[in-house]
């Protein structure tokens, strides 16, 4: 655990988090990244509650975003709670909310967000979402991947909007 908190990093990878909604109950998310001078000593609140801990994972991360490279060690700590549900404290020096994004449940944003709200995409994931929240299931199932995000395993379809005007013809519109 020490080894991963006394590194010495020159940077780190800031994530601002970010909701878009289209209507009133399908959100989506997306988050900003940027480099930002690392602090001079790392956070302790970074880990929490080591006791309770039943396992751990150390990994080796490399990271290249925006020209720059960054090298290091992370650790994950896996606690089980009174109820016998498992949990996990992801420890990443270089992405202090690396937690926030992991939490997140929600679908991300695909880019245009202006094009992508007209998608056929975005049309099938907000019905998954609708169709899972009113039969009370979760969005995402226990047996999914990690970094699973809802919508994964939807595909891109290309949508055929058709109005009947008066008469046998009708106008087709593709987005």
């Amino acid at each position: 655990m020490n080894a991963v908190l006394n590194q010495k990093l020159t940077d780190n990878l800031y994530l601002v988090r970010d909701e878009l909604c289209y209507d009133a109950d399908v959100c989506h998310i997306m988050y900003e990244a940027g480099w930002v001078p690392a602090p001079k000593k790392i956070s302790k609140d970074l880990v929490t509650d080591v006791k309770n801990v039943i396992e751990y994972t150390t990994y080796d991360v490399a990271i290249k975003y925006q020209g720059k490279e960054s090298t290091y060690k992370a650790i994950v700590l896996y606690y089980k709670d009174a109820s016998g549900n498992y949990a996990a404290n992801i420890v990443d020096p270089a992405i202090p909310l690396i937690n926030t994004a992991a939490m997140d449940i929600m679908p991300a944003v695909k880019s245009p967000w202006d094009d992508y709200i007209y998608s056929g995409l975005y049309w099938q994931i907000a019905e998954e979402i609708r169709e899972k929240r009113a039969n009370g299931e979760p969005l995402i199932p226990e047996d999914a991947p990690i970094g699973y995000l809802v919508g994964d395993d939807q595909k891109e379809i290309k949508m055929t909007l058709r109005a009947t005007t008066t008469g046998n013809s009708s106008i087709e519109v593709k987005p």
